[in-house]
């Protein structure tokens, strides 16, 4: 099932081109998490008010159950792209990178979790920290929770 896509075009020209090609990355995001609630993309050209050369900026929001990614196509030095299709591919890659690592962090087994073996704590938590002994009567509980990345 392919996620709702919504799409937003601010100072830039809406063209069929364009707005096939984003569907189709929207689309492909669904290949990485199948629970995709909501997909919803900005694409931005240069202001109308001038400026020095063509930036464009791309950002795409999903919702997923129990985290929200924000991708954006800047640079690392926070520079825009001269050409809009380069910003749409970096905001791509960079919202299938982060569906990827909350895949990954969701799957990981909990470090410290019980099992039906009563020495299972002991053997993860000796593992983790060798130096270390706790006492059986301590007992510790951890639990995972999804952080919002901005």
């Amino acid at each position: 099932m392919r996620p709702p896509l919504t799409l937003t075009f601010r100072h830039i020209e809406r063209s069929g081109a364009l707005e096939n090609r984003a569907r189709e990355l929207g689309s492909r995001l669904a290949r990485f998490n199948k629970r995709i609630a909501q997909c919803h993309m900005t694409l931005e050209g240069p202001d109308s008010h001038g400026g020095t050369g063509a930036s464009y900026f791309v950002n795409i929001d999903l919702s997923v159950p129990g985290a929200q990614i924000h991708a954006d196509s800047l640079h690392a030095d926070g520079a825009a792209h001269h050409d809009i299709y380069l910003a749409l591919r970096d905001a791509f890659h960079n919202a299938k990178r982060q569906l990827q690592d909350l895949h990954r962090d969701r799957s990981r087994p909990v470090r410290g979790s019980y099992s039906s073996s009563p020495n299972s704590y002991h053997m993860a938590f000796n593992t983790a920290n060798a130096k270390a002994k706790p006492s059986p009567s301590i007992q510790l509980k951890y639990h995972i929770t999804d952080s919002f990345k901005s």
